[in-house]
Formats: C-alpha cells, sequence, structure tokens
C-alpha cells in the first residue's frame, strides 16, 4: 500500500471535467467507510499493454475503481481491457462507478464491453444512463442506475457569493454529432440571444472549458454581435468552472455537467436535449420538464420557462 497521490493540475477538457467531478465524491464516501485505507490515483488512459502490466506491480490494490464518465465506448476499450484484466488476474476487485455507454458504440465494441464486464473480478457496476442503453452491454441483473457523481459537486466545492447582477448563463457547446447542423445551432443560440435582448434581459454566454467549446463560443459570438463584457472566461479548473455556474441565476445548456451542476446548486435550469444521457439524468432528477428539444422549441417558449422559475433578472446597460 503506497502513500496518497493527487491528480496534478490539467486544463480542463470533458474527460477531465468526468474525472475530477467523478473523483472527489467516490475518494470521500471510500473514505468514510474504509477508515485507513491508503489510495493511489492513476490516469488509466494512453496505456498500452506492458505499462500497465507494470503499474499492477508496482501498485497492487485491493479495489480498482473507475470513478465515472462516460468510459464505455470505443476510444477507451483496450486501456479498460489490459486494466481490468491485470488487476483481475491478481485479485483486486474492480467497480465501475456511474459510467456512462455510448450509445453510438459498434457491433464489435459492443461485444468486446460484454465479454469484458463479464470477469468475475468485477463486483459493482453503476451506470448514468438508463437500462435500454445499458442492456446491450451488460445483463439487467448486473447493474444499477447511479447519476453522475457531479450531482455531489455542492458538497465538496466551495463557491462565493452570488454577483450583485442576475444573469442567465448560456451554455455554449461544439457537438461533434451535429457538426452538420452547425449553422442550424449558430442560428438557434441567435434567436435566443436576441430574444434576451429584446427583452433586456442579463445574459453571458460560458463553456465548460474544452478548447472545441470555447472555440464555438467565439463563433457564436461573432455571429450574433456578442460583446466581450457578455462572455464569461474560459474555466481552466473544475473550482472555476463550478463557481462561474453557481454565479448564475438560471442556466440554459447542452453540457450535461453544465446542466447536472445547476441542479447541484439549485438553479432554475432549461437543459437542450442532443444525447440520451441529458434525458435519463432528467428522468432521476424528476426535472423532464426542463429537459426540451432544442430543434422543436422556440426562443419565446424558452423565455415562458425561464419566466416560470419567478426569478427576476438584471436588465442590460
Amino acid at each position: 500500500y503506497h502513500k496518497e497521490y493527487t491528480l496534478p493540475p490539467a486544463k480542463l477538457t470533458d474527460r477531465i471535467s468526468d474525472r475530477f467531478f467523478a473523483v472527489a465524491p467516490v475518494r470521500a464516501l471510500l473514505k468514510k467507510h474504509m477508515g485507513e485505507a491508503q489510495f493511489v490515483y492513476w490516469s488509466w488512459e494512453r496505456r498500452n499493454r506492458r505499462t500497465v502490466r507494470h503499474l499492477c506491480k508496482t501498485y497492487p490494490a485491493d479495489l480498482v475503481v473507475f470513478a465515472g464518465g462516460e468510459l464505455f465506448k470505443d476510444y477507451f476499450l483496450f486501456n479498460m481491457q489490459y486494466f481490468v484484466r491485470a488487476y483481475g488476474k491478481q485479485g483486486s476487485k474492480i467497480w465501475f462507478n456511474a459510467c456512462g455507454v455510448d450509445e453510438h458504440n459498434s457491433e464489435y465494441v459492443t461485444r468486446a464491453y460484454r465479454k469484458l464486464l463479464k470477469n468475475p473480478q468485477i463486483c459493482r457496476i453503476t451506470t448514468r444512463n438508463d437500462s435500454e442503453t445499458c442492456s446491450r452491454l451488460i445483463p439487467k441483473a448486473q447493474y444499477r442506475f447511479m447519476p453522475d457523481p457531479a450531482i455531489c459537486a455542492a458538497d465538496f466545492f466551495v463557491v462565493g457569493e452570488k454577483e450583485s447582477e442576475r444573469c442567465i448563463g448560456l451554455g455554449i457547446m461544439a457537438i461533434d454529432e451535429l457538426e452538420e447542423k452547425r449553422a442550424q445551432l449558430l442560428s438557434f443560440w441567435d434567436c435566443v440571444i436576441k430574444t434576451l435582448e429584446k427583452n433586456n434581459i442579463c445574459y453571458r454566454l460560458f463553456c465548460n472549458g474544452a478548447p472545441e467549446d470555447e472555440a464555438f463560443l467565439r463563433e457564436v459570438a461573432s455571429f450574433s454581435a456578442v460583446s466581450d463584457a457578455r462572455v464569461s472566461a474560459s474555466p481552466h479548473t473544475p473550482q472555476e468552472l463550478v463557481s462561474q455556474i453557481a454565479s448564475y441565476d438560471a442556466v440554459c445548456a447542452f453540457r450535461m455537467h453544465s446542466v447536472i451542476l445547476a441542479y447541484a446548486f439549485e438553479i432554475p435550469f432549461v437543459g437542450f436535449a442532443w444525447d440520451r444521457k441529458i434525458s435519463d439524468f432528467a428522468k432521476y432528477a424528476e426535472a423532464e420538464s426542463q429537459i426540451v428539444d432544442w430543434e422543436q422549441i422556440t426562443a419565446e417558449q424558452i423565455m415562458e420557462k425561464l419566466f416560470s422559475f419567478r426569478v427576476s433578472f438584471s436588465r442590460l446597460g
């Protein structure tokens, strides 16, 4: 057993966002119930079979936890196979916590995960997706639904007082699956922004810190002639992202973590459905009425939802 390691500072991306939001609550849970147990944290991405074997010998473990994120996807398959087989062979128990399933996996990837997840050393599987998505990979009796760990953010991050300016945060996201609809997304945000300005309602554009999101945010700002004063600085750490979202009085966003953080800090939100994981979370949170189809809803209908929260927003000025 080894001394405790912490994850080094890193630029915030979607995967790093998943990693940091997952580690804090899982670590606290394990420490609460395992007393003096010692912990080693490692990044399991971009490792080959040889480095995993070396890691396994250097850091033997009683329990290996994949702490969360959309892990059951083609990108992670081979690395995950190396870890599960190596640590399973030495007798370690393995726990997948609130992991996401990519519904676009190929049949080959689906079969490979189905085989991998039958490893007898896997003691627990919880996922943040609904049963229909998960049942392709995992027999129903072997997993439980568990919301994304970011739902516990209010217990692990300290935020300051809200700014005096009461505004709506508009969470911009570049969506690979919707690249062919980029022009439509630009028009969608332009309608939302113009409607807010017409109603003289204070707003700010923000993103979760991924470089592609930041680039698209700048594109939206340019397309809609949004002043720099209406664009929030891109976050570089989870604390910055949490503090930023907690400062808004309402949030409209595409990114799942933006929606979950708003929920965690009891901030009214409208989430735009583009992936089933957002709808799955809303179903768990009993907030399905706050998730809308961005291609069907109008800017005026979004305003109606925002006004239904009974929040008084600052005026533009």
